[in-house]
């Protein structure tokens, strides 16, 4: 796992941890489906968009 460097306050409210894989991967519909307890989709309503943007 790496965790990129936190330049500006902004980037520190965007906390992000990135995975790499080693050698061939499957495709990432698959992944999801067998691990399906370490992952959670967040739908967001369309007229919170541009709120949600600035706030970013």
């Amino acid at each position: 796992f790496f965790e990129p460097p936190s330049l500006s306050a902004r980037i520190v409210n965007q906390y992000a941890c990135f995975s790499v894989q080693i050698g061939e991967a499957g495709s990432l519909d698959t992944w999801l489906c067998d691990n399906p307890n370490i992952w959670q989709k967040v739908v967001i309503p369309a007229e919170l968009k541009w709120e949600i943007r600035d706030k970013l």
